[in-house]
């Protein structure tokens, strides 16, 4: 198996950061750890860069200005090594048996992105395990509230370079930035699957970026749901 990156775009996230890594810290399949700040006003910088003296996988960025969940997510991306990335949410926590699922994988395509099949304990996904979807499929799936949840997830293997020429500098879709990167892939003829077994544990809490933050995306996720339903 290729080494992989485990990149967490962060904000004012200390603590939920150091639990988000903490099973998998140590794990030889992971040998890089980026963590990109965007620009936390309650210390968190301070506090990461004395907690990762020690620690030689954690590579630490922080970004110039504020920018926000979408464009932190491809500062992350940008400043990995591997061709193979975790794009993870700091409020989450990553097992070992998510990598187990990467490990068992047979041949990872890297015009394909990974999806979980459960953020446990609240969002399962597993009536998808094993399916892909490509342009051509999508559309019939999106009256299912279930599958256009799991779009909009994330927390998901990636291939570095292929996510990140599809990332889009024109927009900022706030709290719809999975789907709608999820959207580039399908439009652009890229595959989603979902990964048997690849499962995390999900938090949902008052500070969450979409708690704090769906009020400002509008109508965009509708206008991402128009477009995946439009594909064919």
């Amino acid at each position: 198996m290729e080494k992989l990156s485990l990149c967490i775009p962060t904000y004012n996230r200390f603590e939920l950061v150091k639990k988000c890594v903490s099973k998998v810290m140590y794990d030889p399949r992971i040998d890089e750890i980026v963590l990109c700040d965007d620009c936390s006003t309650d210390g968190s910088w301070d506090k990461l860069i004395d907690w990762s003296l020690d620690k030689t996988k954690i590579k630490l960025h922080r970004n110039a200005t504020n920018l926000d969940c979408y464009a932190n997510k491809r500062e992350a991306l940008k400043y990995a090594t591997n061709e193979w990335c975790i794009l993870f949410d700091s409020d989450n926590e990553i097992g070992l048996d998510y990598l187990d699922r990467i490990s068992n994988w047979a041949t990872l395509e890297p015009d394909c992105a990974y999806l979980p099949v459960f953020a446990k304990p609240h969002f399962d996904y597993r009536e998808f395990s094993g399916l892909t979807f490509h342009r051509t499929n999508v559309a019939p799936k999106m009256d299912n509230a279930t599958f256009r949840c799991a779009l909009n997830t994330a927390n998901y293997l990636v291939h570095r370079q292929t996510y990140l020429t599809l990332w889009d500098p024109n927009v900022n879709p706030v709290t719809a930035d999975s789907i709608y990167m999820n959207y580039r892939y399908l439009a652009h003829g890229k595959r989603l699957v979902f990964m048997p077994g690849l499962e995390y544990h999900h938090l949902v809490h008052e500070q969450s970026h979409y708690k704090l933050n769906c009020h400002k995306t509008g109508r965009f996720i509708d206008d991402v749901e128009k477009k995946l339903r439009e594909l064919k």
